[in-house]
């Protein structure tokens, strides 16, 4: 069987970074990333997701999901390469003119620690490079940043309430402030 081309944003090809410990190993934690029912409970402004297999009938590269957001439209996320407990790719395709949504691809990547905690690293590097959609895109930073940060609690919360057992957090704190990976420049 031939392995599947990898598609993958690493840290110097992202436009934009954020990242945070998780108390959880990643196995777990890919579920509530990739579970449409678990997604709803804690991502923010989701109000449906509806997941749609690949030409195999399960998720993987090849499948899609559905996301609609109320007021905000909607998005179709396509999975490109997809590393179970390590890392999914997905293109992201606004199906609005929302403003807040942005043409990309994006890598959300599991690695374990030593102490049994995962950082969760999600990239995004936008498909249009021209001027004007990375400076719209640099003025949603903040608001981005703002709601990754509420969603992390919100995701905590939830694996608590679901009684996911939590492993040895580290020293260095549970998570890291949000920032852009590198500036969006012309």
């Amino acid at each position: 069987m031939r392995e599947a081309q990898r598609e993958y944003i690493s840290s110097d090809e992202a436009d934009f970074e954020l990242s945070g410990e998780h108390p959880y190993p990643p196995a777990v934690l890919w579920q509530y990333f990739v579970d449409p029912e678990k997604r709803l409970r804690w991502q923010p402004l989701q109000t449906a997701i509806r997941n749609e297999a690949n030409q195999h009938g399960r998720m993987g590269g090849g499948a899609s999901s559905h996301c609609a957001h109320g007021v905000g439209g909607d998005a179709l996320r396509e999975y490109l390469d997809w590393r179970p407990f390590s890392y999914f790719t997905n293109r992201i395709t606004p199906l609005s003119s929302w403003p807040g949504f942005f043409a990309a691809v994006e890598t959300t990547e599991f690695v374990p620690t030593e102490t049994g905690t995962t950082m969760v690293h999600f990239r995004s590097r936008l498909r249009d490079r021209g001027r004007l959609t990375r400076l719209r895109f640099r003025s949603a930073l903040p608001i981005y940043g703002r709601m990754f940060n509420r969603s992390v609690e919100k995701l905590r919360k939830t694996m608590r309430e679901d009684g996911c057992p939590e492993a040895h957090r580290s020293s260095a704190g549970v998570e890291e402030e949000a920032q852009p990976a590198s500036p969006v420049s012309g």
